[in-house]
Formats: structure tokens, C-alpha cells, sequence
């Protein structure tokens, strides 16, 4: 028999609220596209203007640019895997306390 501790059920079910909460907005992305993104939004709330911009098939952006992107957001992306564990285990530790 296999023991499962709290820490690793935490981790899962974490995973699992994150994927049914998510995984309905993020596949309509590949039906539609959205008005305004998160990131358009902050600029109106800061008073910045809204500038319109033209949504492009994926494949038509180079690869590089699309890696400067993922980098830009998430520094550990590439190498991390499919998971980031430094924030799960940040996480439990959080629940732990």
C-alpha cells in the first residue's frame, strides 16, 4: 500500500482546482480571441489610452519571439518542467504555518 502525505494531496488538489477553474477560459482560446486582455485592462484602469491591436495566428510569430515572451513572464519556464514545484512547496509551507 502506498501512503500519499497531506503535502503531496495538497499539491494535487491544487492542481486540480487550477485545472477545472482554468482549463474552460484557456481552450476557448483556440476558438476565439478575447476583447481585452489582463494586461489591457490594467493600462485602462492606470489611464493609459486602449490602443486597438490585430490578433495573428501563432505560427506566423517566430519562434525566438514567442520564447522572449514565455521568458518574459515566467524566467524559469524552460526549465522547470511541466510543473513550477518552488511555488507548490512555497504553498504547503504557507498552509503549514
Amino acid at each position: 500500500m502506498v501512503v500519499i502525505g497531506v503535502p503531496s494531496l495538497v499539491v494535487v488538489g491544487d492542481m486540480s482546482v487550477v485545472w477545472i477553474r482554468h482549463r474552460p477560459i484557456v481552450a476557448a482560446l483556440a476558438d476565439s480571441v478575447p476583447d481585452l486582455t489582463a494586461y489591457m485592462k490594467r493600462r485602462i484602469d492606470e489611464g493609459r489610452p486602449l490602443v486597438r491591436r490585430r490578433w495573428v495566428p501563432l505560427d506566423s510569430i517566430p519562434e525566438p519571439l514567442a520564447c522572449a515572451v514565455l521568458a518574459a513572464e515566467n524566467a524559469q519556464f524552460f526549465t522547470m518542467g511541466t510543473v513550477d514545484w518552488t511555488n507548490q512547496r512555497l504553498m504547503i509551507e504557507r498552509l503549514l504555518r
